[in-house]
């Protein structure tokens, strides 16, 4: 994941991107460019379940997994999820060992996304970790 931070086009209709702050996922570079996509962009909605949010309008554009034109039931509800971390247990190698820890019978959905949190290697810290 990288954020944009520039797109600009020429006289030719050529676009040029700038990247910004990003591509430290996983800590690996990937040479064969691989899987990619392009996210919060209003043009690029064609798929069921894409979305688009307009901050300015606080408009939410909505791609619904159905056929085309229908509308979405009035039964559903949009939720952002706003916790990147759900459970975090800290310890230290030195004082106080977080150990015998189990958790059991729990399902978790929806945590925010967090792909472009900064994190440590190996250990991924990041606004959530373990430490042991």
């Amino acid at each position: 994941m990288v954020k944009i931070a520039d797109a600009s086009t020429d006289a030719a209709n050529k676009t040029t991107l700038t990247f910004g702050r990003g591509a430290f996922q996983g800590a690996e570079g990937d040479g064969t460019g691989e899987d990619w996509y392009i996210d919060h962009v209003l043009e690029e909605l064609d798929a069921p379940k894409e979305f688009y949010f307009d901050y300015s309008t606080q408009r939410l554009f909505y791609v619904h997994n159905a056929t085309k034109g229908t509308p979405i039931p009035p039964s559903w509800t949009f939720e952002v999820p706003m916790l990147k971390c759900l459970i975090n247990i800290t310890g230290s190698t030195t004082s106080s060992l977080a150990t015998n820890i189990s958790i059991s019978g729990v399902t978790i959905t929806s945590a925010a996304a967090s792909y472009m949190s900064a994190h440590g290697i190996p250990s991924g810290e990041s606004s959530c970790h373990l430490s042991y």
